[in-house]
């Protein structure tokens, strides 16, 4: 599932709502792997640095869930979100990335099925049900 989460702060600061949907996951035992341009805090588990996503490999990502802390990894090619969509698709992973309303990011979000989380008791209640059928 794509889970559109309020992006707070995009780019050098923490992002409260990320933050918790990584504990809950650690919390929970369901590996995760976080994506991100700029340094995160010390208690990420398993997180890939990458200042652009065309320097990503797909291919390598065994986690269930796909966090993307900053969005900016998609900065002057927002249509690029759509080969991560397409692979947490086809590879059955969840996906949470920060998206601004009617961005041009949202856009290309908007074009597959999704779930904007306004609350994180939406993020928690997915992740309890998924933990219990692992």
């Amino acid at each position: 599932m794509i889970y559109k989460v309020p992006p707070k702060y995009e780019y050098k600061y923490n992002n409260p709502y990320l933050d918790d949907i990584h504990n809950l996951h650690r919390n929970l035992g369901i590996s995760c792997l976080v994506i991100n341009r700029y340094k995160l805090w010390d208690r990420v588990e398993k997180s890939y640095q990458v200042s652009h996503f065309d320097k990503l490999d797909l291919t390598k990502i065994k986690e269930k869930s796909i966090i993307v802390y900053h969005n900016s990894i998609f900065k002057g090619s927002p249509e690029k979100v759509t080969e991560l969509i397409d692979y947490c698709i086809e590879n059955d992973k969840d996906l949470f990335i920060p998206v601004r309303f009617n961005s041009d990011l949202d856009l290309f979000v908007d074009n597959y099925v999704n779930i904007r989380v306004d609350d994180i008791k939406i993020i928690v209640r997915e992740l309890k049900l998924k933990s219990l059928l692992v």
